[in-house]
């Protein structure tokens, strides 16, 4: 069999048909093959999606063959395609995604600084070359991870535009939503891509929280030049939750600043709150102009397809045996954040693997059961968590959030930070300064490193974790 050129073009009839969200989530990385005969073969790089497209869209899909190939009927197989172990391609083409026009920006226009560049940076040139420097990301939040639907496509495809244009698209961006939908994921992609796609890049992830702390250790230790020179001197800015500057003058006088300096040189900003800037409380006029200067757009809530295919991700990618039906439910249950949702997933799976038990519709039942009694207690607070993780690895508070790093403490301490981030819902930040003023990029990686252990199997932490779940919420 060979490729099928007209696979774009049927793509687009698709999705006049369906809806290019379905298209996009659904028709993930597929490729249509045809032999002499007429015989297709659509290939799929995960199975969730065969299934998904089996059961809900094959017969659209075979009605639009039919048309554009004028035929009676065809005979279509799905199968699933070999993907080479670190080739994870874009979601589509690039030049396949939706491109906004300037007309259909609706923003006001950015102020005028007060003096204009001299010389504005040119586009920068793509390049397979990854010797870019980074600061602050995350190897686990790409493109190729974020599921598309109708609540964030919009979203999805200007983040896209700023990453294959930094600087010379939407600049500033703006992207607001709830917490728990994906805003840290999407600012992160961004960074990522342009780290990959452009040669000697510099792009610098930080917080709201995070960027006044280091401003207020640069003053205290008088090295503000190293502070200015980290946030201005460089191709990309991304500020995640900026919403937390707001009534810090010291601090709004310096994101002012770099503001200013990295806009008129045609650098990228890219910003992130939970709410759009005219709505932020006790942010400076100034400061709220220029982020509402650019490209706005927001997150909301995914409907039901898009929460089970995002928990399918996850599944495949931990290569969890849970069934469809078991998903299905819990995507159906959970709908007020991803982040939560995807916590009663790791639950439901850890939960079977310290009993013991297949991951059933009556485990997950029990365990939504059990997160409905919690839902109705108040969450718990750092330090009830700080206390049962302390008498239950026999360690001191000073040990837990000291700098010693001996294998019992390095497990404990992650197992801790696993437990403030999704039992408690608190920030990286929070979680952060409540275990010795900890960064971001270390609480990360803690979580990271315990919920793979979880995925993996290994059972002494993942029993350790439930044990000290029930202590705490129980």
């Amino acid at each position: 069999m060979s490729p099928v050129k007209e696979w774009p073009t049927i793509l687009s009839a698709l999705e006049q048909k369906l809806s290019p969200a379905t298209v996009r989530t659904w028709f993930y990385k597929t490729d249509l093959l045809r032999d002499e005969i007429g015989n297709f073969e659509l290939r799929f790089p995960k199975i969730f999606f065969l299934e998904r497209v089996r059961t809900h869209y094959l017969t659209d899909l075979k009605q639009v063959l039919e048309t554009t190939f004028d035929l009676d009927g065809i005979n279509l197989e799905l199968s699933l395609k070999k993907v080479e172990a670190g080739s994870l391609g874009p979601l589509f083409d690039p030049t396949q995604l939706p491109r906004l026009e300037s007309s259909e920006i609706k923003n006001p226009t950015p102020e005028k600084p007060a003096t204009q560049p001299t010389a504005p940076s040119p586009p920068p040139t793509p390049t397979n070359n990854l010797k870019g420097l980074a600061f602050g990301l995350s190897p686990y939040y790409t493109f190729e991870e974020f599921i598309v639907g109708p609540n964030n496509q919009l979203a999805y495809s200007v983040a896209k535009n700023v990453s294959e244009n930094p600087g010379h698209s939407y600049n500033p961006f703006f992207l607001y939503a709830s917490t728990g939908l994906g805003k840290t994921h999407l600012i992160q992609a961004v960074g990522n891509e342009v780290v990959k796609r452009f040669s000697q890049s510099k792009v610098v992830y930080t917080t709201g929280e995070s960027f006044t702390n280091e401003l207020m250790e640069a003053i205290q230790h008088r090295s503000q030049k190293k502070f200015r020179d980290k946030f201005r001197n460089t191709d990309v800015l991304l500020i995640d939750d900026v919403q937390f500057v707001a009534g810090k003058e010291t601090t709004q006088e310096e994101l002012f600043h770099a503001f200013n300096e990295l806009y008129l040189v045609r650098k990228q900003i890219l910003l992130t709150s939970d709410r759009p800037p005219r709505d932020i409380p006790l942010l400076e006029d100034r400061l709220k102009s220029r982020f509402a200067g650019g490209m706005i757009a927001d997150i909301q809530a995914p409907d039901e397809t898009i929460r089970a295919a995002i928990l399918r991700n996850k599944r495949d990618h931990g290569a969890f045996d849970v069934s469809n039906q078991v998903i299905d439910f819990i995507a159906s249950q959970v709908k007020s954040s991803i982040r939560e949702m995807e916590g009663v997933f790791l639950q439901v799976v850890s939960t079977g693997k310290t009993r013991g038990q297949e991951i059933s519709l009556e485990l997950a039942t029990e365990v939504l059961a059990h997160n409905s009694i919690l839902s109705k207690k108040q969450i718990p607070t750092p330090k009830k968590v700080l206390e049962e993780v302390t008498t239950f690895f026999n360690i001191s508070h000073k040990d837990l959030v000291g700098p010693r790093r001996t294998k019992e403490l390095v497990l404990a301490r992650q197992i801790c930070m696993y437990l403030l981030r999704n039992t408690c819902q608190l920030s990286l930040m929070v979680v952060g300064a409540a275990l010795g003023g900890r960064d971001h990029t270390t609480i990360m990686h803690g979580v990271n490193k315990i919920e793979g252990d979880i995925r993996d199997g290994v059972e002494q932490v993942a029993q350790k974790v439930d044990l000290l779940n029930l202590k705490i919420c129980g």
